[in-house]
């Protein structure tokens, strides 16, 4: 019968081999960026991360490593352990989401396949510990495997477009799933991932690098995102920017004591909360200059020991809940791997590539009188993969020939009469319709076309315009010229007048009364 402990020993063992069979001053480990940190729920000595294109593994919770797999980097890693008390003969099997190759996986660590119809970029993974159901998050929607990763089928693409960084499984409800999609926020199912439905109420940072969930209370989520750390005590309906860490791109918490939360972050080093988010306090004691972290992973068991994977320096271990690190391997350089999903560490948002369209609608008739009010919409579409940063829509409301008139926008975000409406973050895929109305003038102007020009732009979007030509008509005392000018209401009547008055006086001079 297979145990825990037979399993420890093998894996002992074969580190053991593996030292002995490469010289010492060849011992390496992991580097380049380590995205991704996988620790078996049945050993926590046993762990598992991704750097400079290879899979490494450690049996001593990272103090010795060997290479476990080449030729891909993985985003995410998972472990799917079975209970070998309750299914003796069952296969543990590890989950590397690639960035090339789909889903790898693994039954000795060392041998790695893809799975079947998954293939491109896969950014997250997940199994659920009880069904051994896996799940997979990609940009086109979202992949299940009922097969321990051997076969792979879309599950749903109601997410849209954009990656999927985060994926996760509520422990405690194998229906219910949280994923995030970049640029545009969380969407829960609870039917086992066939719909879908997006909860954003609060969540104004939709770069969403991580996603987790409280242990014992599946109500409470929180979300790592380049503004910080969010929280929601609903199921993700609500969300509430904690006064944490800004750059963050992975956050655990640990499953004994779930008010004890740590986050890494790319730029500030680590920071831990001990009050379930509420207070966050820097824990850089032994990672000397470096601040630059990616992923992070604690055992379950409550041991105290943390893992935290860096940007070119290795994997930093800390055994007393992060009060002081010990960098077990300094990575060395070289190495191909794809660059750090976080943005770069600098006060601005990051400048991620997105595209946005614009078009202007008359929403009045083809011909209006001169002295009316004129409704148009400017529809602003983001037709990019990210979200569009500090986006706004300028307008201007004029008359060929002479000049501005007043005008007034409204959207969904308020009214905005300068001419300028600001619409801050416009999701992937979203788009927004600014509702304007311009004035024709009055009865007096020359009569003459009105134009609506619009542009929209963003700080990670090129600016693009639309415009639409508005025809105006004077149906009253107006003589218009080919060119479409006239002479104006006022000069008219007083020539009529004029006219008349002199008929009078002409009449009167006939008839001997002048």
């Amino acid at each position: 019968m297979k145990t825990k402990n037979s399993r420890m020993k093998a894996g002992i063992l074969s580190t053991f081999v593996a030292l002995m069979a490469v010289p010492a001053a060849a011992q390496e480990g992991p580097g380049g960026v380590l995205q991704a940190i996988g620790v078996d729920r049945f050993e926590p000595a046993l762990v598992y991360t991704s750097g400079a294109g290879s899979i490494w593994r450690s049996f001593d919770s990272g103090t010795n490593w060997e290479v476990a797999g080449g030729g891909f980097t993985a985003w995410s890693i998972a472990i799917d352990s079975p209970d070998v008390i309750a299914d003796p003969d069952g296969v543990q099997v590890i989950y590397a989401a690639t960035q090339n190759d789909g889903v790898m996986r693994s039954e000795n660590g060392v041998t790695w396949t893809a799975g079947n119809g998954l293939s491109g970029a896969v950014r997250s993974v997940a199994v659920h510990p009880d069904t051994q159901v896996a799940y997979a998050g990609t940009e086109d929607g979202i992949y299940v495997s009922n097969d321990r990763g051997l076969n792979w089928d879309i599950l749903s693409n109601e997410l849209g477009a954009g990656a999927t960084q985060g994926l996760v499984i509520d422990p405690r409800n194998a229906q219910a799933l949280y994923a995030t999609k970049w640029g545009q926020g969380v969407y829960r199912s609870i039917d086992g991932g066939i719909t879908w439905q997006l909860g954003n109420a609060g969540l104004f940072d939709t770069q969403l690098f991580d996603l987790d969930l409280h242990p014992q209370n599946s109500s409470v989520i929180y979300a790592a995102t380049w503004s910080g750390v969010f929280q929601s005590v609903d199921a993700g309906a609500n969300w509430v920017l904690l006064d944490s860490p800004k750059r963050t791109s992975e956050l655990a918490i640990d499953p004994v004591n779930p008010d004890r939360l740590i986050v890494v972050t790319e730029g500030n080093g680590i920071a831990r909360s001990t009050d379930g988010g509420q207070t966050w306090a820097a824990i850089n004691e032994g990672l000397g200059a470096v601040t630059q972290f990616v992923s992070v992973a604690i055992p379950p068991g409550g041991s105290g020991v943390v893992h935290a994977g860096s940007v070119n320096n290795g994997i930093f271990v800390s055994s007393d809940f992060g009060d002081t690190w010990i960098q077990t391997y300094a990575a060395p350089g070289g190495g191909a791997q794809p660059g750090p999903i976080t943005p770069p560490p600098d006060d601005n948002p990051p400048a991620d590539p997105t595209s946005l369209t614009i078009q202007v609608i008359n929403r009045s008739a083809a011909t209006v009188e001169l002295g009316q009010t004129v409704f148009l919409d400017v529809i602003v579409r983001n037709t990019g993969s990210f979200a569009a940063q500090n986006a706004q829509v300028r307008h201007l409301w004029e008359q060929v020939g002479q000049g501005t008139y007043a005008m007034t926008a409204r959207w969904s975000g308020g009214t905005c009469s300068d001419g300028a409406c600001n619409l801050g973050i416009l999701p992937a895929n979203g788009d927004i319709v600014v509702s304007v109305e311009g004035r024709t003038g009055d009865a007096y102007n020359w009569v003459g076309p009105f134009s609506l020009v619009a542009t929209a732009e963003a700080d990670n979007a090129s600016a693009v315009s639309d415009s639409a030509r508005v025809e105006t008509v004077r149906t009253v005392l107006s003589i218009e010229s080919e060119s479409g000018g006239g002479a104006s209401g006022p000069f008219l009547v007083l020539v009529l007048v004029f006219v008349m008055l002199s008929r009078c006086r002409s009449q009167r001079a006939a008839a001997g009364l002048v």
